[in-house]
């Protein structure tokens, strides 16, 4: 995803210069919370801008401070969406969320919800960070202040042109980046249009040169933050190399490369990389080629590396409990098992090897391009399969508010499962709450037993509750309810 991570970077930075603009009760947690905010994204502390941030918010609850512990929550889950910890982040959004909304900082409140929409997005979740970002604009038109009403509705506006490109809504994502870029035609934004007609509307390439050349133009006469022109930069060298003019397209690269080390940017080096190995390939250079490209897979592996260390005590504690656990369950294997275990691996390597040496044998002049879909394809694989572990997460928290009969049962159910709810409502537009809730049940394959304990009501209370729902819902008697409502969903 070309752009993506410099760009919610940079929106990082727009989105709490808005949320520091309304008057504070209390300066000097603000001026800390800023201070602390922009150090850390700085220097990628962001182990420390948790650390700092917590004993603010820690602060602020003695002063019952709810601003404070509002933004410094934000502070936090921006920290650990910047390490890919978006489970961790949505737990402080959630918090944030919950102080904002017992002051009036609309400002604020407008920027969780955006924020709530970049984590979803991250998860490829983006039709549910569209609403989000629906919402944050919904919200800005409750701030009353003019300025930073304009700056937060064109960060809105154009994290909801990213998500639509990320679900090929390729005009909206188009819409949405042009009004972002008539409230403000910062550099960034300029570079996400480009791209747009870079990859999407080749027949208009031209286009983008126009937007290129206006971005470099913004960059030199309104002084923006040195982080935008690693976007226009990027973009150029996209831009030529569509154009086939390969050595002004390394030009672009390098000077992309060489800028995102002076910024501390390795992010951007690994895309940098990336675009490097690809055009020295098409000037028939295979040798420097396959240097960079050992350059982004190192610097690439070492970011995961940075990106996995634990931030916080309760989440240090965590992992070192299911280690221990994992270690205890490693050394109850029989050594039998493990030389098994050992052997299967080993084959299995000389097998990839092998097969990878016979491959290079007959495809060398495709070396580059081959491994590069094939890094896609495992990249597509992990994020499908991270994705699947947070499904499972949210299945075993509906299960467990489900068996505690909680009040929130409800409306977790109808996020985790929104399609379901909107097919029951279909058919019975009149469907009450309860009923819903039953119905849930249902779905979620509870016994007849299960769901008297749990909603602490008679099994014949629950037989009678299902009569009225077949009746509710036409259901012959023949048929079985769990089956008929397991259909609704397939």
């Amino acid at each position: 995803m070309k752009i993506l991570k410099q760009f919610f970077f940079f929106i990082f930075i727009i989105s709490y210069v808005l949320s520091s603009g309304q008057e504070k009760a209390y300066p000097k947690i603000d001026t800390a919370l800023s201070r602390i905010y922009f150090q850390s994204i700085n220097t990628f502390d962001f182990n420390n801008g948790i650390r700092e941030s917590t004993k603010l918010i820690n602060e602020s609850k003695k002063l019952n401070y709810k601003k404070g512990i509002a933004k410094g929550s934000l502070n936090i889950g921006n920290f650990l969406v910047n390490l890919n910890r978006y489970k961790e982040a949505l737990i402080y959004l959630e918090i944030a969320e919950k102080n904002n909304l017992e002051t009036e900082d609309f400002l604020t409140r407008s920027e969780i919800y955006t924020e709530y929409g970049k984590v979803y997005g991250m998860l490829n979740l983006h039709q549910r960070a569209i609403d989000y970002f629906n919402k944050a604009i919904n919200e800005n038109k409750k701030v009353k202040d003019s300025h930073f009403k304009v700056l937060n509705l064109q960060i809105a506006y154009a994290c909801k042109a990213e998500s639509s490109r990320l679900i090929s809504q390729y005009d909206s994502t188009y819409i949405y980046f042009k009004k972002a870029y008539a409230l403000d035609p910062d550099p960034i934004t300029g570079a996400n249009i480009a791209d747009y007609f870079i990859n999407y509307k080749k027949e208009h390439i031209d286009s983008a040169e126009y937007y290129l050349k206006a971005a470099e133009v913004n960059y030199q006469q309104k002084k923006y933050d040195p982080f935008q022109k690693l976007a226009y930069l990027l973009v150029y060298g996209d831009y030529y190399f569509q154009k086939e003019e390969y050595n002004k397209s390394l030009e672009k690269y390098l000077e992309t490369e060489k800028m995102s080390a002076q910024l501390k940017r390795p992010d951007v080096r690994v895309e940098a990389y990336a675009s490097i190995s690809k055009i020295y390939l098409k000037l028939n250079n295979p040798q420097k080629s396959a240097v960079y490209l050992k350059m982004q897979a190192d610097l690439s592996d070492s970011l995961k590396t940075i990106n996995n260390i634990a931030l916080d005590l309760s989440v240090e504690k965590l992992i070192k409990e299911k280690e221990h656990e994992k270690l205890k369950e490693t050394e109850t294997l029989s050594k039998k098992n493990s030389y098994i275990l050992g052997a299967v691996i080993l084959i299995t390597i000389l097998i990839i090897i092998w097969g990878y040496l016979f491959y290079i044998r007959k495809k060398r002049e495709k070396e580059v391009l081959i491994n590069d879909q094939r890094e896609l394809i495992q990249k597509k694989e992990t994020e499908n399969k991270n994705l699947e572990f947070k499904v499972n997460d949210a299945f075993e928290e509906v299960m467990q508010l489900a068996k505690k009969n909680s009040p929130h049962f409800l409306a977790r159910f109808k996020e985790v499962y929104p399609e379901f709810c909107q097919k029951i409502i279909a058919l019975q537009p009149d469907l009450l709450n309860s009923e819903l809730t039953f119905c849930a049940y249902l779905k979620l394959n509870f016994t007849t037993k299960e769901i008297a304990t749990y909603t602490f009501v008679t099994e014949k209370a629950v037989q009678g509750r299902k009569s009225r729902i077949r009746k509710k819902f036409n259901i012959s008697s023949d048929e079985d309810l769990y089956m008929w409502f397991k259909k609704i969903d397939s």
